[in-house]
């Protein structure tokens, strides 16, 4: 699945079913077809969507047990509706699953050992190095990074396909090794986009690591915030702690980042 992190889950005693566990989902949905054929009950009309696209129809299904390897989760509440942003076919997920609403757990997600983890505890402090606090009200985790020195907010998500991903309006303001070129399109739920990238001239940081020259996509799905995906965040270990807000990056010893090597796609 494109280097995102897919995990068999038992719901209601039957399964088990391929979802994607993404840091980048706030909650939890799944194929509206699919919940039809496992007769889960659906209840009023929602719109599910990224956060610049319109929005599609869903509707509310509350499942009474959710499982994934030792972890139970009652009562869970996702949204059914037709438009996952990947192929349908007898092996595909059948939904997609966040961390942040696990509240009382770390969730970790350990790429080196290809595990996903959870534990009880809670995160020290934050201490802007490796660990990070982020603001609630604003949804999804915003960490903090520099490209060529100029400081944006970033998602850490791992339902993404590229590495290092940008507003359209920063290109023209970054020193790039050259202009822009089209690498394809990026899928959300609700909408997709032209993506365009060019090398960068310079360093990013997240904290105490550091990636130099790296290719930076850009596209206009993306307004305020950038996105840091799979291809980055494989060199880590990534632990997230809903209740308190904060997540801990544990990367290679010496700061150091290997660049991603983007491609251009469909």
């Amino acid at each position: 699945q494109a280097g995102r992190i897919v995990v068999d889950a038992m719901i209601d005693g039957k399964g088990p079913f391929p979802f994607i566990f993404d840091t980048g989902a706030h909650g939890s949905v799944m194929d509206l077809k699919f919940a039809k054929e496992q007769g889960f009950e659906l209840g009023m009309e929602v719109l599910v969507g990224s956060p610049n696209g319109p929005g599609r129809p869903g509707k509310l299904a509350t499942l009474a047990k959710f499982q994934i390897g030792g972890l139970t989760l009652s009562g869970l509440t996702s949204v059914a509706f037709d438009g996952l942003p990947f192929p349908r076919t007898e092996t595909s997920p059948r939904g997609v699953i966040g961390p942040y609403g696990l509240r009382g757990l770390l969730v970790t997600l350990d790429y080196a050992r290809e595990r996903l983890v959870f534990t009880r505890g809670a995160l020290p402090e934050p201490d802007g190095r490796n660990i990070f606090g982020w603001d609630p009200s604003k949804g999804l985790p915003q960490v903090p990074i520099t490209v060529a020195g100029r400081l944006i907010n970033v998602h850490l998500d791992s339902g993404a396909t590229n590495g290092l991903s940008l507003p359209i309006e920063m290109a023209k303001d970054l020193p790039l090794a050259s202009p822009p070129v089209a690498m394809g399109h990026a899928k959300a739920v609700d909408h997709e986009s032209a993506v365009s990238g060019a090398p960068l001239k310079g360093a990013v940081t997240i904290g105490r690591y550091r990636v130099e020259n790296p290719t930076l996509l850009f596209g206009d799905m993306l307004k305020t915030v950038g996105n840091v995906g799979p291809p980055i965040l494989r060199q880590f270990r990534l632990t997230i702690d809903p209740a308190n807000a904060r997540l801990q990056l544990n990367g290679p010893a010496d700061g150091r980042l290997v660049a991603p090597v983007e491609t251009a796609r469909k």
